[in-house]
């Protein structure tokens, strides 16, 4: 049933009375008129007491400019009513007659208030929601407007199961949200979102697609992996590199995410190097310390990204940069940690001006 903005009250808090009589505003009756063409909130105000009452005259005042005047007189022989009231301070109370119709002594007065129930928006479309994850879990961040402090915000997967945040965070003016899920709540898949203000007006956005690897500017990962490359001599000295040149490499680095699934990090690699007569003798001919800048670009769902990279190289023998390096390869994502990487490198040395092609082939670890 559709829900006209302009007739939408109700309570929030009651308070209860002393005496023979306790009357109440009662928070828990939230529902709409059935039976009204334009459907509005209904507000239950409940007493106890007076078994043997033959009726009730309830009193209810409302506050204006700091006092309180007579809003409405009305008798019932239920012993509670509903009425449908703007938004406002009141009070009522509730004064008994007996089986003689002669009054007895009533309750005190009991004060409660009535906001302005409004429908909360969300601006943006689910599928644009900003989120990120971190190590503890995700966070996301909705825009809108009358998103009320004790609304219920939740979200609902494909099984229908609602997931709550374990954290809601509001600004001040009600037009911006934090939820805060803790690591494991939210699997990879599509979500709605709903919320729910007080009183039962609500809003919702269907279709968030959500990925757990979207991370916040600044994450850290780890990265541990080897590589084998033969080397091809394109220019200069055929000697420089050697007729056929090997290398073992070890690298590790560290990629902090720049941007949805852009990262930018530093490798620092080791590599082992034989010429071809001295390889199946297992005689090395020495060592090179690989220092490049790495920018990854992950593909959609995660599935491999494709790395650019550059930087330099220093011979062990000479401790000097001897190396000028640039690559572009393209890594498989195998399994969570795994990953299979395949792609060429462009060597220049320095000192005999001479370069040289290096593809290559490996594995490597992400944490």
């Amino acid at each position: 049933m559709a829900i006209n903005s302009q007739l939408k009250y109700l309570i929030l808090t009651a308070l209860f009375f002393l005496g023979l009589f306790s009357a109440q505003a009662q928070t828990a009756g939230y529902y709409l008129d059935p039976n009204s063409e334009e459907p509005r909130f209904i507000q239950r105000l409940a007493w106890s007491g007076g078994m043997y009452s033959l009726h009730y005259e309830i009193i209810i005042e409302k506050e204006e400019y700091g006092e309180y005047v007579n809003y409405m007189n009305k008798s019932v022989t239920d012993n509670y009513f509903d009425i449908s009231l703007s938004p406002g301070n009141y009070r009522f109370r509730v004064i008994p007659f007996d089986v003689l119709n002669k009054p007895s002594k009533g309750t005190d007065w009991a004060p409660f208030k009535v906001f302005n129930a409004v429908r909360p928006e969300l601006y943006q479309p689910g599928n644009e929601l900003d989120y990120y994850n971190d190590r503890q879990g995700c966070k996301f961040y909705l825009n809108g407007k009358n998103i009320e402090p004790d609304a219920k915000i939740y979200f609902v997967n494909s099984e229908g199961e609602h997931i709550v945040p374990v954290e809601t965070i509001r600004n001040d003016d009600g037009n911006s949200v934090r939820l805060v899920f803790d690591k494991g709540q939210l699997v990879d898949g599509k979500y709605d979102i709903f919320i729910v203000n007080p009183g039962g007006l609500e809003t919702s956005l269907a279709g968030i697609n959500y990925r757990t690897y979207k991370e916040k500017f600044g994450e850290i990962h780890y990265t541990a992996g080897i590589s084998f490359i033969p080397a091809f001599n394109i220019y200069g000295e055929e000697n420089s590199f050697g007729r056929s040149l090997y290398y073992l490499s070890a690298r590790i680095g560290l990629n902090a995410c720049i941007v949805s699934n852009k990262y930018f990090g530093v490798e620092f690699s080791l590599s082992r190097f034989w010429k071809k007569d001295d390889f199946f003798n297992n005689t090395t001919s020495g060592y090179i310390f690989g220092y490049n800048l790495i920018f990854i670009n992950w593909l959609p769902e995660r599935i491999g990204a494709i790395n650019l990279k550059a930087g330099v190289g220093f011979d062990t023998q000479i401790m000097d940069i001897n190396y000028l390096n640039a690559g572009l390869y393209f890594l498989y994502h195998a399994s969570k940690y795994l990953n299979i990487e395949a792609g060429a490198d462009y060597t220049h040395k320095i000192n005999d001006k001479s370069g040289a092609i290096l593809p290559w082939v490996g594995i490597s670890l992400i944490f």
